[in-house]
C-alpha cells in the first residue's frame, strides 16, 4: 500500500502488511494480518467483501530552544526545504549522537553498556570491596553528549562475542568476582534473558551490579542483573537561528514542533529510576514513565512480588537510606533519585534456638589506638546489642578510619552500635594524621525565608583560616533587617557583615515585619429612647485600638423590655449585653420596647430532637437541656466540642448548613436530627487576628421551618423581628 502522495518510490509506503493472503480473490485472509504504519498519510485496504480506510499520524513532540542552542532529531527530515526556508533553524547532518536507544538484538556493532539508568565506564571504579571492577555513570540517554566516550565493540568470535574500549583498545576479562581490561581477548557468551535485557558471561560468572549500588561493575556466579546495549542515532542536529516556529517532520515516526525564543524559561528536570535488589524476586516500576521529570511532578513507584509464595516486599531505599515500607510509594519529584526496590525470601518458621557467636575487636596498630566491645563476653546470644569504640590514642598524630569485618567497611563512626547475628572479628583502623591546611566552613541562613534571602560572597565549600567573608542580608518587601547571629548571639547589626574565618560557623539573618501604626476608632452608644431603657460601654475610653475587646450594656427600664443592638440599620446583637472585637469606629443603637401583655396559653406540641457528629474521632455534642422530648418554643443550646487535631465546622440538618456556631441556641418548633461537623485542623496555621462576626444572612429573618429551607429557627432570628411578637407554637388540629 503505497502513500499516493510519494508515488510508487520504495519504501514510501504508508502502511506494510504483513503475513500472507491469496491474490485476486474478494475472500477474508487465510492468516492473522498486522499493519503498521510508517509515515504520515492515509490509504485503504480490502479484505473479502470490507475496505478498511486508514490514516497514519506521526507523534508529535513539542520542543522549546534559545537562539544558538541544539536539538537531536534522529532519522531522516523529510521536509528539510521547509524547515530550513524562513531560517529559524539550520541543520546539520551527524552520525553517532543522541538519543542513544537500546536494541532487541545482538550484533557487532558500537555501543553504550549499562542498565536503564547509567552505563558501564572504560575506569577502574574506586567503590570499596577487595573485588576488582569498572566504574558506572548515570546518563541521559536522549541528550548525554559525553557518554560517546564509553562506546565498546562488540566482535563476533567463534559462538561468542569479544568486548572491546572503542577508547582504549582493550578488552574486557572476566576472572572470578573480577572484571578488568586488558590487551588480552576474552571471548564473552552474551545471551537474551527472559525477563528482559542481556546477560554477558564468562566461565558461569556474570557482569553485575555490584550490590545495586550503580557504582561497580563486578562478576557473580548467578545472572541477577539484566543489562542492555544502546546504539547511537544518526540524523540532524537542529539549532536556534531566530525567533519563531517551525514543525519537523522525521522518518522514525515523530514530527517536532521546535519554538526557537530569545530566552527559556528555567524548569527544573530530574531523572528517577527504579530498580530491585533482585530480578529474581519482583519488579519495580514507575507511573509515570519518562527520561526526565520536572520538578514537583506527582509519582508513584510500584513493587510487585514475582512469587508470593517465596518472596516478599521489604522497603523502598534511596542509597542506603529506607523511604518507604509501602509497595505503592507515592512522592513529589524534587531531585534526582535511584530507587530500590528490596525483596526478601519469606523464611520459614524454625522452632526458636538460643544461637551465640563470638565477636572480637582488635586494631591494625597498637601504637595508633584501642578497640573495645561493650558489653564485654565469650560468647554473645544472638540479637545482643553491642557497642564497639575506637578511641585515638594521639589525636594530634592519628585519627580513626572505619570499622571492618574482613575486607569490607562496616562503620565510619568510631562508636558503632551493632546487634549480633553472626561471628565477626572486628578490626579498628587508625592512619596518621596528614598535615593540612586549617579550613574552615562557613553557612548562612535566614531566620525566615519569606522574608529575606541570604548569600555569601565568595561562595565556597570550605575557607582557609583568616579568609575574608561577607555575609550579605536582602529583606523582601514588608520586613526589615535586624542583625547577624552566631548561636543566638548577636554579631553584627550590618545587612553586609565582612568577617575573617576562625572556625566553623554558621551565620543567622534575622528578619522581622515592618512595623504599622496602630489602628484606632471609637465606638459610641446611645438608647432609641432614653424613656425606655440606659446604655454603657465598658471600658470606657476616647479611642479603642483594633481588636480592643468592648462589652455595650443596655439595661431597660420598668415597663420595657431590650430588642437588639442596632448600627446603621443594621442588627448585630440580641443580647443585652454585647461583646465584640472593635476594627472600626461605630455607632451603637440599643432599641428597646413596651412590653406586651401575656397572651392565654395554647394547647402545646411536643417534638424530638437528636445530635449526632460526621465523626466521633473528631469531637463530642450535647443539648442543654437534654431532655426526652421539647415543646414548641422552646430554648435549645446544641454545643459541639472538638478533639485534639480538629475543629468544628458547622451545624446541618438534612446536608444543609444552619450555624457555623460550636455553640447553637434555637427554639424548637419540630422534631430534627442535627449534625456537628469536623474536620482536621492544618499544620502549622498561621494566625490571624480574629474580626468580630457579622450576623449571617440566614440569622437576619424568621424561619417557622415550614419552607423546606432552614428546618429550625435560629434564636438570632427571633430577636431580630423588629420588635414583633413571635410564637413558636402549634395549635393540634381538631
Amino acid at each position: 500500500m503505497l502513500n499516493p502522495a510519494t508515488g510508487n518510490e520504495k519504501y514510501s509506503y504508508v502502511a506494510k502488511v504483513t503475513g500472507k493472503m491469496y491474490e485476486d480473490e474478494t475472500i477474508g485472509a487465510k492468516t492473522d494480518i498486522t499493519i503498521t504504519g510508517k509515515a504520515e498519510g492515509k490509504t485503504s485496504v480490502k479484505i473479502g467483501n470490507k475496505t478498511y480506510f486508514i490514516f497514519v499520524k506521526n507523534d508529535v513532540e513539542e520542543v522549546t530552544i534559545k537562539i544558538g542552542e541544539t536539538y537531536n532529531v534522529p532519522g531522516k527530515i523529510l521536509n528539510e526545504s521547509e524547515v530550513t526556508k524562513d531560517g529559524i533553524v539550520s541543520l546539520e547532518k551527524r552520525e553517532n549522537m543522541p538519543p542513544y536507544k537500546a536494541i532487541s538484538e545482538i550484533t557487532e556493532g558500537t555501543y553504550l553498556f549499562g542498565n536503564n539508568s547509567h552505563i558501564m565506564l572504560n575506569t577502574v571504579s574506586t567503590a570499596a570491596g577487595s573485588e576488582k571492577g569498572l566504574g558506572m555513570k548515570a546518563v541521559n540517554f536522549n541528550n548525554d553528549e559525553t557518554a560517546k566516550d564509553f562506546m565498546w565493540t562488540l566482535t563476533k568470535s567463534g559462538e561468542g562475542y569479544t568486548m572491546k574500549d572503542a577508547a582504549s583498545g582493550k578488552y574486557i576479562n572476566i576472572s572470578g568476582n573480577n572484571v578488568e581490561l586488558k590487551d588480552a581477548e576474552q571471548v564473552l557468551t552474551i545471551r537474551a534473558r527472559a525477563n528482559g535485557g542481556f546477560s554477558v558471561s564468562a566461565n558461569n560468572y556474570y557482569l553485575n551490579n555490584w550490590a545495586g549500588n550503580n557504582n561497580k561493575v563486578a562478576a557473580y556466579p548467578s545472572d541477577d542483573n539484566g543489562w542492555s546495549f544502546y546504539k547511537a542515532s544518526a540524523g540532524n542536529v537542529v539549532t536556534g537561528v531566530k525567533e519563531g516556529t517551525v514543525t519537523v517532520a522525521a522518518s522514525e515516526g515523530i514530527n517536532y514542533k521546535i519554538t526557537v525564543v530569545k530566552d527559556v524559561p528555567e524548569v527544573k528536570e530530574y531523572t528517577v529510576t527504579a530498580t530491585v535488589n533482585d530480578e529474581a524476586m519482583g519488579t519495580a516500576k514507575l507511573s509515570p514513565e519518562v527520561d526526565k521529570y520536572k520538578e514537583g511532578t506527582e509519582v508513584t513507584a510500584t513493587a510487585k512480588v514475582k512469587d508470593e509464595s517465596k518472596y516478599e516486599f521489604v522497603n523502598w531505599t534511596v542509597g542506603n537510606e529506607e523511604v518507604s515500607k509501602k509497595a505503592e510509594y507515592k512522592f513529589t519529584v524534587d531531585k534526582d533519585m535511584e530507587l530500590k526496590a528490596n525483596f526478601k525470601a519469606k523464611e520459614e518458621p524454625q522452632p526458636p534456638v538460643e544461637k551465640t557467636y563470638t565477636v572480637t575487636a582488635t586494631v591494625n596498630d597498637e601504637a595508633m589506638g584501642t578497640a573495645k566491645l561493650s558489653p564485654e563476653a565469650d560468647k554473645y546470644k544472638e540479637g545482643t546489642e553491642v557497642t564497639a569504640t575506637a578511641k585515638v590514642k594521639d589525636e594530634s598524630k592519628y585519627e580513626f578510619v572505619n570499622w571492618t569485618v574482613g575486607n569490607e567497611e562496616v562503620s565510619k563512626k568510631a562508636e558503632y552500635k551493632f546487634t549480633v547475628d553472626k561471628d565477626m572479628e572486628l578490626k579498628a583502623n587508625f592512619k596518621a594524621k596528614d598535615p593540612v591546611e586549617e579550613t574552615f566552613t562557613v553557612k548562612v541562613k535566614a531566620n525566615d525565608t519569606n522574608m529575606g534571602e541570604v548569600k555569601l560572597d565568595p561562595v565556597k565549600a570550605e575557607y582557609a583560616k583568616g579568609e575574608k567573608v561577607k555575609a550579605i542580608a536582602t529583606s523582601k518587601e514588608g520586613y526589615e533587617f535586624v542583625n547577624w547571629t552566631v548561636d543566638g548571639k548577636a554579631v553584627s547589626a550590618e545587612a553586609t557583615y565582612e568577617f575573617l574565618v576562625e572556625k566553623n560557623v554558621e551565620l543567622t539573618a534575622n528578619f522581622k515585619e515592618t512595623e504599622k501604626p496602630v489602628e484606632q476608632f471609637t465606638v459610641t452608644v446611645k438608647a432609641n429612647d432614653d424613656k425606655m431603657g440606659t446604655v454603657a460601654v465598658d471600658p470606657v475610653k476616647e479611642n479603642y485600638e483594633k481588636g480592643d475587646t468592648v462589652i455595650v450594656i443596655a439595661e431597660a427600664k420598668e415597663g420595657y423590655e431590650f430588642v437588639n443592638w442596632t448600627s446603621e440599620g443594621k442588627v448585630f446583637s440580641d443580647s443585652a449585653a454585647y461583646e465584640f472585637a472593635v476594627d472600626k469606629d461605630m455607632e451603637l443603637t440599643a432599641n428597646f420596647k413596651a412590653k406586651e401583655e401575656p397572651k392565654p396559653p395554647v394547647t402545646e406540641d411536643t417534638f424530638k430532637l437528636n445530635v449526632t457528629v460526621n465523626d466521633d474521632k473528631m469531637g463530642t455534642v450535647k443539648l442543654d437541656p437534654a431532655k426526652e422530648s421539647y415543646k414548641a418554643g422552646d430554648v435549645v443550646t446544641a454545643t459541639a466540642t472538638a478533639k485534639d487535631g480538629y475543629k468544628f465546622v458547622n451545624w446541618t440538618v438534612d446536608g444543609k448548613e444552619v450555624s457555623d456556631k460550636a455553640e447553637y441556641a434555637f427554639k424548637v418548633d419540630r422534631d430534627v436530627t442535627l449534625k456537628a461537623n469536623f474536620e482536621k485542623v492544618a499544620a502549622d496555621p498561621k494566625p490571624e487576628t480574629p474580626k468580630p462576626e457579622d450576623p449571617k444572612d440566614e440569622d437576619k429573618a424568621i424561619q417557622t421551618g415550614d419552607n423546606g429551607v432552614s428546618p429550625i429557627i435560629p434564636l438570632a432570628g427571633l430577636a431580630l423581628a423588629a420588635g414583633a411578637a413571635v410564637t413558636v407554637l402549634r395549635k393540634k388540629e381538631d
